[in-house]
């Protein structure tokens, strides 16, 4: 079946293929009667499908025209099948605390992560993506993994690595290894956004730079003692919020 609809790479198109995995996939998302639940390309369906028996409502985003018409013709009534590039479907019109799963065209992972991130109406984000870049969301300071996107998302988010996904567990099949995670949005957290991302931008350009050396503008005398002698990678995602919420009081920052 999977083998006669045609694989449209430029999609970044692969469909699980292993009914053991679909529902260790569903374990962990551990779906409620209750939920409205966003699934971003769904594919031929196979999870779609099992999960429509566990919530309350299914709205499904792909943007092949072919997999939609395939959707439709085994129509579920709490489906909504909707034909659009996530990336342009207007999320924040989903009725606030659902949830969201997918298998992310590697592509484009980050900016479906952050599109999401902006919002505060979604509840939890369960994802397949490339290990590679799991491993980069979830990392600590000190971790060769730990960088611009660790922080960035860790910032807004609290995250969790569940396991890792064979390549041969999808069609067509991929060249890289998967992992499903987990994304909670802390929708509490407080800082000024344009200059936090500043700051995590020149910091990790000048990677191995201490601070007082690559972003000594956005620290006060302060931030300076403490954190002037450090690399980027050695400095906690609490530790750039503590300096990026300094920089509202630093005059060489806002001049």
């Amino acid at each position: 079946m999977l083998k006669s609809i045609p694989i449209k790479k430029r999609w970044g198109q692969n469909f699980i293929n292993d009914k053991n995995l679909i529902d260790k996939i569903i374990s962990v998302f551990d779906p409620d009667k209750r939920d409205t639940v966003l699934e971003i390309g769904p594919g031929k369906g196979a999870l779609t499908y099992p999960l429509s028996k566990r919530v309350k409502k299914i709205i499904a985003v792909e943007i092949d025209p072919i997999l939609v018409s395939h959707l439709k013709e085994n129509f579920i009534e709490n489906i909504e099948l909707v034909n659009d590039d996530i990336l342009r479907f207007k999320h924040t019109s989903i009725k606030k605390g659902y949830k969201i799963i997918g298998n992310l065209p590697y592509y484009i992972t980050t900016p479906i992560i952050f599109s999401f991130l902006e919002s505060e109406n979604w509840s939890k984000m369960t994802i397949m993506v490339q290990k590679e870049v799991a491993d980069r969301i979830i990392a600590k300071p000190g971790n060769k993994n730990y960088g611009r996107l660790s922080i960035m998302v860790q910032a807004q988010a609290s995250v969790e690595k569940h396991f890792d996904i064979s390549n041969n567990l999808f069609f067509p099949k991929p060249k890289v290894k998967s992992s499903l995670i987990s994304i909670m949005p802390k929708n509490n957290l407080k800082h000024n956004k344009i200059i936090f991302y500043s700051i995590i931008k020149l910091a990790f350009q000048k990677r191995r730079k201490i601070l007082k050396n690559s972003i000594s503008n956005y620290l006060n005398d302060e931030n300076i003692k403490i954190f002037g002698h450090l690399r980027p990678e050695n400095i906690s995602v609490e530790e750039y919020i503590k300096i990026s919420q300094s920089c509202i009081n630093n005059k060489k920052v806002l001049n």
